[in-house]
């Protein structure tokens, strides 16, 4: 992949750019953004040219559903199960010396 991708994103699209260091800030950002969409209702012509008449019904294709999200709860819940990408990092840094340093004990005790 080069680069970030254009155009209309699915579920497996943002699991994929979250697991990516490069792209984890961005994807973040645009689930946070698709779920800020407030397209639970839509408009629909019931009437005629001469007696038009909208109704307001609720919308069987939110944006959401369109990205293949079960619900909102879970494209929220996408976002929140990764941490923030420079935390992970900084976490994992610290983890490196304490590995390296149980790993040497190990070979000196044999």
């Amino acid at each position: 992949m080069k680069g970030y991708p254009k155009g209309f994103l699915i579920k497996q699209d943002y699991v994929n750019l979250l697991s990516m260091p490069e792209y984890a800030k961005q994807a973040k950002e645009d689930l946070a953004r698709l779920a800020a969409i407030d397209d639970a209702k839509a408009t629909v012509e019931q009437g005629t040219e001469e007696a038009p008449n909208p109704v307001e019904i609720d919308n069987p294709m939110p944006m959401w559903k369109r990205a293949g999200f079960k619900d909102k709860d879970e494209l929220l819940k996408l976002a929140d199960l990764y941490p923030d990408i420079e935390e992970l990092i900084t976490d994992l840094q610290k983890l490196v010396p304490a590995t390296q340093t149980a790993i040497s004990d190990t070979a000196e005790a044999r």
